[in-house]
């Protein structure tokens, strides 16, 4: 029988636990502003970047708000298992490679500012969330020297995961934006 991870020290759980609070807060202004942007913003996509734009209108772009919402709710609920899992079982190298993904998320986002040039609904919140994810990383590798090649390559294949998860999720998305109108056709 081995023995229970030692539990981590509360600051560092504390730490940790604000992942999914800060992925949430990040998300909520896209879920606020996703719909107004694209309005506004596609057709400028479209000039600029055509094959982006057609996979945006063809992912997400057509989406409804409650719909895109879901999205972001199933990924909550995600995160937060794994931030829990990763808590219990003192598994530093889980969650860290959840937050370098996030991280990562965050650079494309302010990436699709700077090729934009103008205001995409994420821009407000990913630079003090990429802040966050600097300072837990940091905090984290103070008390355990974090083993970055290791951590790269569980990031890797969390972002694979992620990539099938998204794809899932807008299935689904689109399944409940049918019914939806089957439903509550004048709601949305």
């Amino acid at each position: 029988m081995t023995a229970a991870p030692a539990p981590l020290p509360v600051d560092i759980a504390n730490l940790m636990w604000l992942l999914p609070v800060v992925f949430m807060l990040h998300d909520f202004e896209e879920i606020i502003m996703i719909k107004p942007w694209l309005a506004r913003g596609l057709p400028a996509i479209q000039e600029r970047y055509p094959r982006l734009a057609r996979l945006i209108a063809g992912s997400t772009g057509g989406l409804s708000q409650p719909a895109f919402a879901l999205i972001v709710a199933e990924e909550f609920v995600i995160i937060s298992l794994l931030t829990w899992l990763a808590v219990a079982a003192s598994n530093l190298t889980l969650w860290l490679a959840l937050l370098m993904g996030f991280f990562v998320h965050l650079l494309m986002h302010i990436g699709q500012f700077i090729a934009a040039r103008a205001y995409v609904p994420v821009i407000l919140t990913s630079p003090p969330a990429a802040a966050y994810c600097l300072y837990a990383a940091w905090q984290i590798n103070q008390l355990y020297p974090i083993d970055w090649p290791k951590i790269w390559l569980w990031s890797a294949a969390v972002a694979a995961l992620i990539v099938i998860n998204l794809a899932a999720a807008v299935r689904l998305a689109k399944g409940f934006d049918a019914w939806l109108q089957t439903h509550f056709s004048a709601a949305t």
